[in-house]
């Protein structure tokens, strides 16, 4: 991975934006319920709000030392990290349910959906972490 930054600061966006597309779809399967254009504009910023500052915490704090230890260990492949980020989002999903005992207000987010939000968010910082490869001529060289 050339630029882990650029994926430390790229993957945790995709987290409140795959949950809140994966709200669409559930309202959308379900006839009861109805959404509009504002309300699921609403939805989506209140989702960013609580959901962004979340997913970079979990990047920083869990993310950040395990792909640290990969790359200490040389396992730092797209798939290895893929799975340590579904292991963050498990973690998340845990610890989320656990500091919502009692609340007035519930996110939902079940195991399944922490672990697939946080593949996806491992799958991201590995590919906005690639980069391209640099490409050098023989007159690039220094004499």
């Amino acid at each position: 991975m050339r630029h882990p930054l650029r994926g430390f600061l790229i993957g945790p966006l995709a987290v409140p934006l795959a949950y809140w597309l994966g709200g669409l779809v559930y309202v959308g399967l379900r006839p009861d319920l109805h959404l509009d254009g504002s309300q699921a504009l609403r939805e989506l910023l209140s989702i960013i709000g609580f959901g962004l500052p979340v997913a970079y915490l979990a990047a920083l704090v869990l993310g950040l030392p395990a792909l640290y230890l990969l790359r200490r260990l040389g396992w730092l492949r797209a798939w290895i990290v893929i799975v340590a980020g579904a292991l963050a989002g498990t973690i998340v999903a845990l610890c989320v349910a656990a500091s919502q005992q009692g609340s007035l207000f519930l996110v939902r987010l079940p195991v399944p959906a922490g672990a697939a939000l946080g593949a996806l968010a491992g799958a991201v910082w590995w590919w906005a972490g690639q980069g391209r490869a640099e490409r050098h001529d023989a007159s690039d060289r220094p004499r």
